[in-house]
């Protein structure tokens, strides 16, 4: 481990320079009792110096301006690659595409085989034990499913034994949260072609005993591949779950009991209480992605801990856009959202089934 001499960040020893200041990083040294603690108007200067975007800086370090960007908002210390850096010695780092709150996403080529790929690393500060554990749950669950509408992983590892990684498939495209962001509701045909190709992911997914439990727009890609239009990849199984195969078949369960991992928005009411979750939580999240699809709003909003209440307790009350709501589409809506999974579709092909039925109608 390194550490910048000016600023306090650690970094992996394959840094040489400290991405926010363009110092020469020396190995970490622990604090000692008796050492001197920077002022606080040390400390104000040193975050000062953080926002210089010199031509200088940015030719030291190779990093990306977004990088760079992120760094003058966050007092985190996590890992950024720099542009051209090898990860392994196997891939080299080409475009930052993304930050979330497990890691942050990278267009990379493979030195070898001379193929595009996006990695994703998980941040230091989720580097504990349970966060390794996920980490390695994700890629092993995410591995094993092949389907043209899961973005395929290649590899996953930790380098240097400090920064878990895994190899995904690179997709040219755009989120459907962006996609609904830039146009607006989308209109029913497509809405329909899109959901029915999510579906179908999902359905590959829970066979295989894997349920997603973060399901929203931002999670799901939309990318045009050998001429057809709206290619759908579930993307960011990050914390995902192996749902107990039948035949007494066993499989590690890291989440601990009560804990709640997701995004509120779009939880079921048994992940926002901290309970058992099965395919049917995804079909909650589906419902509550359908109608933000269709009419532009989130069925319940306030702050995390008004909409977790909201998806326990309340109603939903569905909006209208344009008529692009139907009363079949708000009842396959309603039935996705009934708080009770055992009054919900029962499992995604019976989802998909009523879907298909409005394409046909």
């Amino acid at each position: 481990m390194k550490t910048c001499p000016s600023c306090g960040v650690k970094m992996p020893d394959m840094f040489q320079v400290c991405p926010r200041d363009g110092k020469d990083l020396v190995p970490f040294r622990a604090a000692q009792p008796g050492d001197a603690q920077p002022q606080p108007a040390q400390a104000n200067e040193l975050k000062q110096e953080h926002t210089v975007q010199s031509d200088e800086l940015r030719r030291q370090t190779g990093l990306l301006s977004a990088a760079e960007e992120f760094h003058q908002k966050s007092d985190d210390e996590f890992p950024v690659l720099p542009k051209d850096s090898l990860l392994d010695n196997r891939y080299r780092i080409v475009d930052l595409l993304g930050m979330g709150g497990m890691g942050t996403v990278y267009k990379a080529e493979h030195v070898v085989l001379n193929k595009t790929c996006a990695i994703k690393l998980v941040h230091p500060q989720r580097f504990d034990q349970e966060s390794l554990q996920r980490f390695k749950l994700e890629a092993k669950a995410t591995s094993m499913l092949q389907h043209p509408n899961i973005v395929g992983i290649h590899d996953y590892g930790v380098n240097e034994g400090f920064l878990p990684y895994i190899v995904m498939e690179y997709l040219e495209g755009k989120s459907l949260e962006f996609t609904i962001q830039e146009n607006g509701p989308l209109a029913p045909q497509r809405f329909l072609n899109i959901f029915q190709q999510v579906c179908d992911g999902l359905s590959h997914a829970h066979k295989h005993g894997v349920i997603h439990r973060d399901l929203k727009p931002a999670n799901i890609f939309i990318c045009v591949e050998n001429g057809q239009s709206d290619r759908v990849n579930i993307v960011d199984f990050g914390i995902a779950k192996l749902i107990p195969q039948q035949e007494g078949q066993e499989i590690t369960r890291i989440t601990l009991t009560g804990e709640v991992i997701g995004s509120p928005l779009y939880m079921s009411p048994e992940q926002c209480s901290g309970g058992i979750l099965d395919a049917r939580s995804d079909i909650y999240s589906l419902g509550i992605m359908m109608h933000e699809v269709l009419t532009g709003q989130c069925v319940f909003d306030g702050t995390p801990t008004q909409v977790m209440r909201a998806q326990i307790l309340e109603a939903p009350e569905l909006r209208v856009y344009r008529m692009r709501l139907s009363e079949d589409m708000k009842d396959i809506i309603l039935k996705c959202l009934k708080k009770d999974p055992a009054e919900r579709y029962q499992n995604i092909d019976e989802l998909k089934e009523k879907l298909h039925d409005l394409t046909s109608s």
